[in-house]
């Protein structure tokens, strides 16, 4: 074996290198080298996303400053990566979907009711599309999607050990009876959890440790705490379709009766009051007319659509539409619905190019009778609860969230799974065979089998030798 990390490559992607052991040592220390900062980039960009968002930091220009400084590092990162083992991949089809989006949202820059806005929104979406899409995929190209996975799913652990740390020694962890850890929404906490938990599930599968066990007693712990009902409930759903990948049928059944249990009985205090009152989420009457507000912002935001249906009124300017205006419950400026949002900022055609290709990825993942790793299940649950909260909060488009960045890593390890190598550390379920039946009789006689008849081996020719003079 040689010196150098154990590269994940495709036979046509590989560049030969010349210059002999010596060669083989420098490429080795600079792939060393970049591997480790790639490492550390990699999970100290998930954490300053996810603390942007914490009750300390929110609104902090030093955090924002670092979230913005480590994404952009991590787009540069695929000029310095090694060079001479292992190429950089050819452009796809998703890097022209990702282009066409991002080049009309920057046309969109022409008619925004806020243009320093949209380019500044726009300049964000291309930084986390370089990150992911270039140098993240290399950097799995070399180490493969379970190393990366895991990876970012430290990052998630940090912060739900955090909020508990907070709980224990600081009083800020609840809000009105609901926990939020560290962060300054309960609903933080599940949006966490409908990506993260997936991951951890799979990482126990895999490693059969107690390190991932102990992750998602933490996670369920912390969901059930913060009264999500969107998190449960996509969490729930996620989680099931995962089990139903990888085959494990009676496990999703389980899974499906708890998440009902815990949605009709999780904590949460009754309307306007601190009292606990375990149905008060879902029985309230104020809570079921508005849907928690939702239906209210939805209501207000759906003439604003109409108004600019086709093109919208500039990308990222979805805090501005509710400026001005009062609700009875809604809170928050966005409308909570990232497909009502993106249409906002960029109609139905900015819609359409941003999730018909995340539908029809999912779908036609879903559908296909192709064997599927432990891997791949993992990020099409995440796709899929993705999709599915995208229903109920506006982040799947916004950059700078703690949410977006290790969603769409996880959107884009399932693209590059296709034509991926195997992962060693990844568990491919082998379809189950049913056991042929063996039957013996004295009547059923084996075959003689016919001696195996071969060509005669061709001699060799040598010219005859010239004597004397030739």
């Amino acid at each position: 074996m040689s010196a150098y990390p154990n590269v994940m490559m495709q036979p046509a992607q590989r560049v030969t290198s010349r210059g002999g052991p010596a060669a083989e040592r420098r490429y080795a220390a600079r792939a060393r080298m970049w591997l480790l900062g790639m490492r550390v980039f990699l999970l100290a960009a998930t954490l300053t996303l996810m603390s942007s968002q914490t009750q300390a930091l929110v609104g902090n220009s030093i955090i924002d400053a670092a979230r913005w400084g480590l994404l952009g590092l991590l787009a540069l990162m695929v000029v310095v990566k090694p060079r001479g083992r292992l190429a950089l991949r050819k452009p796809r089809l998703v890097d022209g979907v990702f282009g066409a989006f991002i080049a009309f949202a920057a046309a969109s820059t022409l008619y925004s009711v806020m243009p320093p806005l949209t380019i500044g929104r726009t300049i964000s979406a291309v930084l986390l599309y370089a990150a992911v899409f270039w140098t993240v995929w290399f950097y799995a190209d070399m180490v493969g999607a379970t190393e990366v996975s895991d990876n970012i799913l430290m990052a998630a652990a940090i912060m739900f050990i955090a909020g508990v740390l907070n709980a224990v020694v600081g009083n800020t962890a609840w809000y009105a009876l609901r926990f939020r850890g560290v962060f300054g929404n309960p609903n933080s906490i599940g949006m966490l959890s409908i990506i993260f938990l997936p991951p951890a599930v799979g990482r126990f599968i895999r490693t059969k440790k107690v390190f991932p066990l102990l992750l998602i007693a933490l996670i369920l712990g912390s969901l059930i705490l913060s009264g999500s009902r969107n998190g449960v409930m996509t969490s729930s759903i996620a989680i099931i379709y995962f089990l139903y990948r990888i085959r494990a049928w009676r496990a999703s059944l389980v899974i499906f009766a708890a998440a009902t249990v815990v949605l009709l009985v999780m904590p949460a205090p009754a309307e306007g009051t601190g009292d606990q009152d375990p149905f008060a989420r879902l029985t309230t009457a104020q809570k079921i007319s508005t849907g928690g507000g939702r239906l209210e912002a939805w209501t207000a935001a759906i003439p604003l659509i109409r108004e600019e249906i086709a093109l919208g009124h500039g990308f990222g300017t979805e805090e501005l539409i509710f400026k001005g205006r009062t609700f009875r419950v809604h809170r928050g400026e966005y409308v909570h619905n990232s497909y009502l949002g993106m249409t906002y900022q960029l109609g139905l055609v900015g819609a359409g190019l941003l999730f018909i290709p995340l539908i029809g990825l999912l779908v036609r993942r879903a559908v296909s009778k192709a064997p599927v790793s432990l891997q791949e299940a993992v990020c099409e649950a995440v796709l899929l609860g993705g999709l599915i909260a995208s229903m109920f909060e506006s982040w799947i488009y916004s950059a700078g969230n703690a949410f977006a960045f290790p969603f769409w890593i996880f959107v884009m390890l399932l693209v590059r799974s296709r034509r991926a190598l195997p992962d060693p550390k990844d568990l491919r379920p082998r379809a189950p065979t049913k056991p042929r039946r063996i039957i013996s009789s004295p009547y059923l006689v084996r075959p003689v089998q016919q001696p195996v008849r071969t060509a005669p081996p061709i001699g060799r020719f040598d010219p005859p030798r010239l004597t004397g003079d030739g």
